[in-house]
């Protein structure tokens, strides 16, 4: 049986890389494949280009505590404006992205998932480099996404999953 903790000793650590507290376990998150760091890097870029002039907020790789004793670490969130600035996320954001390494387990991202969704975030989007898709999940429905750009209902938001994926080509 893992060694637990409590969410105090877990917020108060710093760790290399940082890790996801669920019910008093540190769990690992997956890092360091240069596909899931290009990706991440491209939506950092496009929903800055965006977020910022609208007032909002992009958070990468950000402690979100979910529930009171579950803290995740989203890829990246975007926070609406009048979102009041604290140490960790505690309101939902409007929407959580994870980005998809070759190696994830699928009970992993479902569960990382389930949580962004059972604390109130609208919208998550689930990037999978590897075979450049993306999946959409709005309360508990989970959708292929087909359309060339993503949207956020009620924002502004707009991105070209080409110019998002085209950073994987370059030599």
């Amino acid at each position: 049986m893992p060694k637990t903790i409590s969410l105090d000793q877990y917020l108060h650590s710093a760790y290399q890389p940082d890790l996801d507290f669920v019910d008093g376990v540190l769990k690992d998150r997956l890092w360091g494949e240069y596909n899931h760091s290009v990706t991440k890097r491209e939506l950092l870029i496009a929903l800055n280009t965006v977020c910022e002039p609208e007032g909002m907020q992009v958070g990468l790789s950000v402690r979100v505590r979910v529930s009171d004793n579950r803290v995740r670490i989203a890829d990246l969130c975007v926070l609406l404006k009048g979102w009041k600035k604290t140490r960790i996320i505690e309101v939902p954001p409007a929407l959580c992205i994870e980005v998809i390494e070759t190696v994830d387990k699928l009970a992993s991202v479902t569960s990382r998932i389930s949580d962004f969704i059972a604390m109130g975030v609208p919208e998550v989007w689930t990037v999978d480099p590897a075979s450049r898709s993306v999946f959409i999940t709005r309360r508990n429905t989970t959708k292929l996404h087909m359309d060339s750009t993503l949207t956020l209902p009620g924002t502004k938001l707009n991105i070209s999953l080409a110019d998002v994926f085209s950073a994987l080509d370059e030599d």
